[in-house]
């Protein structure tokens, strides 16, 4: 899936935390702006690089439909517990 600019700018600026040594970075975007795709891009690229990525949610509807992103876009095939 590509990113529109606004969208790879959050995924960039967030990745840029993360290694300058932020522990947990706060991603702000409107609603309806995407942020599936761009939290679903961050787990892709980071696991890429081998690492374990764990995503947290109370809603059970919102889980599974983030998982059908990860599927559908991104070819990752979440577990869900």
């Amino acid at each position: 899936m590509i990113l529109r600019p606004y969208q790879q700018e959050l995924v960039d600026k967030t990745r840029n935390a993360i290694a300058s040594g932020k522990k947990r970075p706060l991603m702000v975007s409107a609603t309806g702006s995407g942020k599936s795709p761009v939290l679903a891009k961050i787990i892709e690229l980071a696991l890429n690089k081998e690492n374990v990525c764990i995503f947290l949610c109370n809603r059970r509807n919102l889980v599974h439909q983030f998982a059908e992103t990860l599927r559908n876009h991104f070819a990752i095939d979440p577990g869900i517990i």
